[in-house]
This record gives structure tokens, sequence and C-alpha cells, in this order.
């Protein structure tokens, strides 16, 4: 089959496609891209379809459906660009808040399609960042984007795509956790270090300093592997 002009989306550059192919990358931009999208974009940029001639009336045609949107915001989604579906998904729940895949989408991009763990909330370069409930505003966040989901699905989730979902959320649930009883657990045995010494206890919550101790390090190692 023939080449066919088409224009990246992204960045407007010229490029010529393979039809048959549902997705490519632009050479000039490297942006991910739903190929008939990007013939849709050449097509618009330099064709018009003319109604009733006598009157001037120029239509364009219209490539913003939300089933077009859904199509290359899945497209990015598939080939692991978060940023990308996400500025496309949530695009979409502003033009057409009642398209639940769309909310749906939400969901998988900030779950990296359920693949996150709590490994990507706290890093060691930076262990002080288990004194904030970074997975609870996770949680948080999902919570209200799966509301939206059941207010418009109606039915059309799927037992598989709610097993999914609930399971990642009981496994952050357990992490976070596991994350307040280390925290607890070692407050209560530095308080007790502190108080033998005669050293009056700071607590955690009140600084980040005393996560440079080593042994704050070695309760962020336990962390990430009970």
């Amino acid at each position: 089959m023939p080449l066919v002009p088409a224009k990246c989306p992204n960045c407007g550059a010229s490029l010529t496609l393979d039809p048959v192919t549902r997705a490519a990358v632009c050479p000039y931009c490297q942006t991910p891209f739903v190929v008939e999208d990007a013939v849709n974009n050449y097509n618009i940029q330099n064709t018009v379809r003319v109604e009733h001639l006598h009157t001037d009336k120029v239509e364009i045609q219209d490539s913003g459906s939300a089933e077009s949107l859904l199509k290359t915001a899945n497209t990015y989604l598939s080939l692991n660009n978060y940023i990308s579906a996400r500025y496309d998904f949530e695009e979409i729940t502003k033009k057409f808040p009642y398209e639940w895949r769309a909310w749906w989408g939400l969901i998988e991009t900030e779950t990296e399609k359920f693949t996150r763990s709590a490994k990507y909330f706290y890093t060691p370069e930076q262990p002080n960042h288990m004194l904030h409930n970074k997975i609870g505003e996770h949680l948080n966040k999902l919570d209200s984007l799966f509301n939206m989901v059941e207010k418009f699905e109606n039915g059309s989730l799927g037992a598989e795509k709610r097993h999914a979902y609930k399971t990642y959320v009981d496994n952050m649930k357990a992490a976070d956790d596991r994350r307040r009883a280390l925290i607890d657990s070692h407050t209560k045995e530095l308080r007790t270090a502190y108080e033998q010494m005669g050293v009056r206890f700071i607590v955690f919550s009140q600084t980040r300093n005393i996560w440079a101790m080593p042994c704050f390090r070695r309760l962020y190692t336990k962390f990430l592997d009970p």
C-alpha cells in the first residue's frame, strides 16, 4: 500500500506514513502518535469540505470526537507514555465528563497500569519522605477517580478491571500500614533511648534532620524489603 501524507499531531512536521500501521513515533519531536490521527491532521489542515457554496459556508472536518481522543490516549498508554496519556485523558474528561473510559484511563496512568509499588513513593535519596503520607495521598486521588468511573460506567467496567483496581489499592494500603507501624515502633525505641540519656525527645513529625541518622536509613531499608 502506498504511503500517505500526514502531519505530526504534536509538532506539525510533514510526514509520509503507511496507513496500515496503527502507531508511530515522530522522527522530529520523538512523540508517539496514532497514524490515523496524523493523517486526519494533514487532511484538516489541507482540505475543507464546502457546503452551500453560494453562502460561502465552509465546514472543517471534526476529529475531536470522544472516540478519536480516546484512541489517541490509549495508544500513548499502550506505549507506556504516561505523561502524554494523562494529558489526553484529562482533556477528554473536560470535554466529555460523562466518558467513564477517560476516568479509568487516568487511574491506569496514575498507577502505571497497576505496576507501581511503595518504591515509587519513597526513595533511598530522600528517606525523610517516609514521614509524609504519600501513599495515602495517592489512594485519595485514585478514590476520587474511581468514584467518577462508577458514576458513569453503568455496568460496563467489568469484573477483571474492578479486581485489578481493588488488588492494587489493598496492596498500597498494606504498604502504608507497614510504614506507619515501622515509624511508630522506631519512635518508641528512640524515645526510650533519649530518655535514658536524659535528652528531651523530638517527635518525628517536627523534624526532618533526624532522618540523616543511619538508624533511620536502616528503617527505610526494612520498609522496602520486609
